[in-house]
């Protein structure tokens, strides 16, 4: 089966729609502008202020996100 994954194309139309397909049926959404608008602002007002160790800030995101039901996004654009 891992093998099987490695092949799989992550840009292909067939992956897009499973991936919607598999969002639809486990209630998560693909993260939008303004999810990661009020991501931002959750991280500066509630951990940034009481985290300061780099490995927890970057883990507190992702937790929320899941809590939240939201698709991480790509590196490329959690970097913007």
């Amino acid at each position: 089966m891992p093998c099987e994954l490695a092949q799989y194309a992550s840009t292909s139309r067939t992956t897009k729609r499973h991936r919607t397909e598999i969002r639809d049926l486990t209630g998560w959404h693909e993260c939008t502008g303004t999810d990661l608008v009020e991501l931002t602002s959750w991280l500066a007002d509630e951990i940034w202020h009481n985290e300061r160790r780099a490995e927890a800030v970057r883990a507190e995101p992702l937790r929320h996100m899941r809590d939240k039901r939201i698709e991480p996004t790509q590196p490329a654009r959690s970097a913007r």
